[in-house]
């Protein structure tokens, strides 16, 4: 079932996962494969950060998020490369889309991939001074906020993968629009946003 999603206010309301290794998908100039998956529901796409393992300061791995209502999906190590989706998606606001954005550890652009409601949509590469791959940090894993920014709206079924998934994983995730059962594909952190959670507060459980 699925009955339940979290509200992000915009201005201080986020998930911090905290420093964990098994979010960490660089080391010693080698990157790693990993994916991310989530529903969301935008109030406004000008700015929504998706998750981030980065700090904007010295810490800094990832970051996926809609900025200038454009899907961005950027890795940070010495420099930085990315993959955008260079549309406007104000029309996304107010409705449920999924997201997924894949990387296969080749530290390229063209190794990054965006997906919304199932189908591949980047299209443009971005990067600025020389990449090197990323390195474990010691920033948190946050759900919602990138440094000193915050999302405002709502998320639902955030997953994490220490793998690629291949295009034809996004459309089971997508499954038609409506969310399934993703543990046959292993993620390294779910977040159901309350469904199997027992009791109320500010903990949200890692399935």
């Amino acid at each position: 079932s699925n009955e339940y999603s979290v509200s992000f206010d915009g201005s201080n309301d986020y998930i911090d996962v905290g420093n964990y290794n098994a979010y960490n998908f660089g080391s010693g100039g080698n990157d790693l494969a990993f994916s991310v998956s989530a529903w969301i529901k935008m109030t406004d796409a000008t700015d929504f950060i998706v998750v981030s393992k980065d700090d904007n300061v010295s810490n800094r791995q990832y970051t996926i998020r809609f900025l200038g209502d454009k899907m961005h999906f950027y890795l940070l190590g010495g420099g930085y490369i990315g993959r955008l989706y260079n549309t406007a998606v104000t029309s996304d606001e107010g409705v449920w889309i999924h997201v997924c954005f894949t990387y296969d550890g080749s530290k390229s652009e063209t190794g990054m991939k965006i997906y919304r409601n199932g189908t591949r949509v980047d299209d443009t590469s971005y990067s600025g001074g020389s990449y090197v791959g990323m390195s474990a940090t010691s920033a948190s894993f946050e759900i919602g906020k990138q440094n000193i920014y915050y999302s405002g709206g709502l998320m639902d079924e955030v997953a994490i993968f220490n793998s690629l998934l291949s295009a034809s994983d996004v459309t089971a995730i997508y499954n038609s629009g409506v969310p399934a059962d993703i543990s046959s594909l292993s993620p390294v952190g779910w977040w159901r946003m309350g469904d199997n959670d027992s009791g109320t507060g500010t903990t949200i459980t890692d399935q």
